[in-house]
This record gives C-alpha cells, structure tokens and sequence, in this order.
C-alpha cells in the first residue's frame, strides 16, 4: 500500500494484482495480461517501493520489477532473461534507493542486484563458494543503508553481509562469526533498521534482537536467555517513536526498550480487557499525533501512554479481518489498514471503520505484510 502525489493508494493483492484507490470511493484494477507487455508482470507483488522522483517500483512474486513513472501510462519491466545482465531472479523480497539514486533489489534465491538507472543493466552480487570475499546468501530478505552510506543485507540462513556501493564486500555477520565484539545471535534475518543515533537494530528468527553501534563495532544481544526482561526470539517489526522510545513487535509481545534502563517493558495478552489483543504483532505505526498503533494477528491496537493500556478494535467493532498486516496514514489523517479480509479505513475521529472488499474493486482478500510504503513527498 503507498500514497502517491495525486493522493492515490496502490494495493498490492496476493494473487489479486494491484488496486488503486482515488482516496474517496473509486478503485481502479491493475492485473496481468499476458497478451499486453505494458500490464504488470505478476498478479502477486511482494513490496512496492517508491523513488524519490515519484516512481513506484513493484517487486514481484515470479514477475521481476514492474517500474511505474508519473510521465507514462504503463509499466516497464524488469526481468530474468538468458543475458548476464538482467535481472538475476523473478521472486523479489525487497528494494531500496540510497542515498546516491542507487536501486538495490534482493530477491528470494537470486542474491542481490544493483540497477544502473542510465543503462537498465544489472550488476550481480550472488554468493559464490569459493570466492571469501563474494556476499553471503542469496535470498535477500531485508536491504538498508548506514550513515556511512554501507549497503546492509538479512537473509534467511546466511547472516548479514555489509558492501559499499561498489558492491565490494566489507563485512559479513554470522553465527559462526568469531569475535571479541560479537556477532548476530541467528542467521535468520528478517528485518533490519537504523535509528537515530545510526544503530543498526536487527531483528532475527531464533536469536532474538541484536544492535550493532558503528561507533564501536560491538553487538549487544537481547533475547530471553541473557537479559532481564528479556524479549522473545522471533522478531518482526522496529519502530522509533518521536519521542525516541524504539518499540520491538514480536511473536510473544510488544516490547519498549528504555535505553537509560537498557531494559525492556513488555506488554502481552492477559484476561485484563485493557491488554494487548493478542501476542502475534505484525505491524507498528505511529500516526501524525503521536499515536502508536498496533497491529496483530487479532485486531488493531492503539498504545494509551498515560495508563499504558490499550483501546482494542476487532471484528466485533468493523474491522473486517482479524490479521492486521500493515497500517498507513492518509494526507488527511485516517488510517489505511491492509487485513487479511480486505482493506479497511478507519477514521480517528469517531473511531469508524469503512470497509472495502471484492464487492468495491479489490480483486482479492489477502495483502503481502511489506506492500506498504509512504510516498516521501505524500
């Protein structure tokens, strides 16, 4: 899901395609046509990513990149073909513009590409046996960029691996990693996040919440076995607040780190009504107010500060679907929730929901969890 200039929201639809909403009550259906080149590529798109000179970039499952720029009014693509310079793998798990324009796409067996702008041409970074100083891990999961301008890449299975722009490799993390300033606790890496003070915070399956400070090269570990209250193994979102409080979604709870304490508050379900609706945590946001919203596999959470309680919105209040897989803002400030029922609006206001599904355009229920992005200027 992503706002675009015009006040458009792209959703990206398993097996569904793409839809696009006017923001009032128009949605407009984008699917494959194999007979029409100009068609997206895949009718499943996995992330979508939007540049900073308005582009929607559209990673897909068996379909390459579907490129969309504001001055056409059809899709490029990107694909695998039998040159050396295409795309390296159809399955695309994420894409990232650096700082310098730069597009860095990572796909699920294909290792990662740099795209040159200019040329259309792909460069390759793919793990290779025998080469030491080749990237580890060829199913790219997470891509960021450090303050040093480093490009950091999750995998499942193989650890990170750090490279510059060049696509040299500077540093690769793993569990067999030997070290006095230590190493990420899992090689499965799902999600990866920079703070504010340039942090990298890495979130695994099986080894729980590791940082990384550039400043000293030193992880620190938090997971149940090592910290007190300790966090659970298995991560799947970050989120800094404005107040800068980084909040840990987990499978096992909602975390707060407080890092004058260096501990964390945990939050879970309990049959107090005013905990939090369930442990699973799929998405975090906090909105224009300052809210922290919580979305989990039972329902939509918004965080009271004050009495650290949560309001509770499920099925029984509108919402059309229990699994609440991404949240965004609006320019005029409602909430776009993708679910596993649909999509759903949600006004802060009186606290309404207005509910879309087949029956309004959408041409599927079920929405990928990173098919959602902010337009930068939107």
């Amino acid at each position: 899901m992503a706002e675009e200039s015009k006040g458009m929201l792209w959703l990206g639809i398993e097996n569904g395609g793409l839809c696009l909403f006017d923001g009032v009550s128009k949605f407009s259906s984008l699917v494959k046509d194999d007979f029409d080149e100009t068609t997206i590529s895949s009718n499943s798109c996995h992330v979508i990513y939007q540049d900073k000179s308005r582009n929607m970039w559209l990673g897909m499952y068996a379909g390459g990149i579907s490129l969309y720029t504001p001055t056409a009014s059809n899709f490029i693509h990107y694909k695998h073909t039998s040159f050396n310079t295409s795309l390296s793998n159809n399955n695309v798990l994420s894409l990232l513009e650096d700082s310098d324009d730069n597009l860095w796409v990572g796909t699920d067996g294909g290792g990662l590409n740099n795209l040159n702008r200019k040329t259309g041409l792909f460069s390759h970074y793919k793990t290779n046996p025998v080469n030491p100083n080749s990237i580890r891990g060829n199913h790219i999961l997470s891509i960021i960029e450090d303050a040093e301008g480093n490009i950091w890449t999750g995998t499942w299975g193989t650890g990170i691996s750090v490279l510059n722009k060049s696509g040299r490799l500077l540093k690769h993390f793993d569990t067999k990693t030997v070290s006095a300033k230590g190493t990420i606790g899992s090689d499965n890496v799902w999600i990866l996040y920079r703070d504010k003070q340039n942090k990298i915070w890495i979130g695994t399956f099986g080894g729980g919440v590791n940082v990384y400070d550039p400043a000293t090269q030193q992880f620190t570990h938090y997971k149940p076995s090592n910290h007190a209250g300790g966090i659970s193994e298995n991560i799947s979102a970050f989120l800094e607040d404005r107040e800068g409080n980084m909040w840990i979604g987990a499978y096992g709870g909602l975390y707060r780190y407080d890092a004058a304490k260096n501990n964390f508050k945990k939050y879970i379900h309990t049959v107090d009504k005013s905990s939090l609706s369930n442990n699973n945590i799929a998405s975090l946001y906090e909105d224009h107010a300052g809210n922290l919203w919580i979305g989990t596999f039972f329902g939509l959470n918004l965080f009271n500060k004050r009495n650290e309680t949560f309001n509770i919105f499920n099925t029984n209040e509108g919402l059309p679907g229990e699994i609440v897989f991404a949240i965004q803002e609006d320019r005029v400030g409602r909430l776009w929730l993708s679910t596993s029922n649909g999509v759903s609006r949600f006004d802060l206001r009186d606290k309404t929901f207005r509910n879309y599904t087949v029956e309004d355009g959408l041409q599927g229920k079920e929405f990928k969890a990173h098919s959602v992005v902010k337009a930068r200027y939107g």
